[in-house]
């Protein structure tokens, strides 16, 4: 039986990769941006590849924060388009549609622990192709080309463990006249599966100063983690807890995103 480990992303509305040394039974399978140029401020685009059968245990990114906001890997059963390229905010179309990968601020590479992996391109898990979703926040000076993109380290070898991503998106509005704001999100889970957290990442714009998450057993609350999202941000290890400590089927997940509006601002991690 297989358990679910899972990346926990927690999100408000010159990292090119150092080169790393595979596996004997790992490939690259790189999507990228097809010479684009972002003509408007805040302007998405997409490009669409059809997935390999196989499974990724590692992600190597191909941009820097000077050019990109952020970047989003999907895994999707069908593309919204039937073109490999379009504009605007859409990604997936009909079926499933999974989050693989974040990258924003010169994040490194992310390697997923031994015998972890996202299942891609097999009949049970829904995802046929990648679709890379690119926000640039503002337009390129001069005559400038963007062929930046993700690499991802795949291999055939079923692990023994299938990775996820459960995505918090906060969707409140920000009142104004304060300086100081505070915004809650909560899931409960009572799946079959076990869940094993291995990792915690962040995202927020420029008022984000602190993103932090907890979950709550049997009464106890314990922090999953806990980082500023002006930092690079890549999923945070969470090598302190054991696997058995956080393999459960039933629990209640919270995560806190923290805003501020003053500068300077002195960040204290409880």
């Amino acid at each position: 039986m297989y358990r679910l480990v899972f990346l926990l992303y927690c999100a408000s509305a010159a990292s090119v990769s150092r080169k790393q040394e595979l596996e004997p039974d790992v490939s690259k399978f790189t999507i990228q941006m097809i010479g684009y140029s972002p003509q408007k401020s805040d302007d998405y685009v997409a490009v669409a590849r059809q997935a390999p059968e196989g499974y990724i245990v590692g992600f190597e990114p191909l941009a820097h924060a000077d050019r990109i906001h952020h970047i989003l890997l999907y895994g999707c059963t069908e593309p919204a388009h039937s073109k490999a390229f379009w504009s605007g905010g859409e990604t997936c179309g009909y079926g499933s549609t999974h989050i693989l990968y974040a990258w924003a601020r010169n994040a490194p590479s992310l390697t997923l622990p031994r015998n972890v992996g996202f299942s891609v391109g097999h009949e049970g898990d829904g995802i046929k192709y990648f679709v890379m979703q690119v926000h640039y926040a503002q337009p390129f000076a001069g005559d400038v080309k963007d062929f930046f993109g993700v690499t991802l380290h795949m291999t055939h070898k079923k692990p023994q463990n299938l990775a996820m991503v459960l995505l918090f998106v906060s969707g409140e509005s920000i009142p104004p006249g304060r300086n100081q704001v505070q915004i809650n999100t909560t899931c409960e889970y009572n799946g079959d599966i076990e869940l094993h957290p291995f990792a915690f990442r962040t995202h927020t714009h420029a008022m984000g100063r602190v993103v932090s998450a907890f979950y709550k057993h049997e009464g106890q609350w314990t922090k999953i983690g806990v980082r500023n999202p002006q930092w690079p941000q890549v999923g945070l290890s969470l090598a302190l807890f054991s696997a058995e400590a956080l393999s459960f089927h039933f629990l209640f997940l919270f995560s806190s995103i923290y805003f501020s509006y003053s500068y300077p601002f002195t960040l204290t991690f409880l």
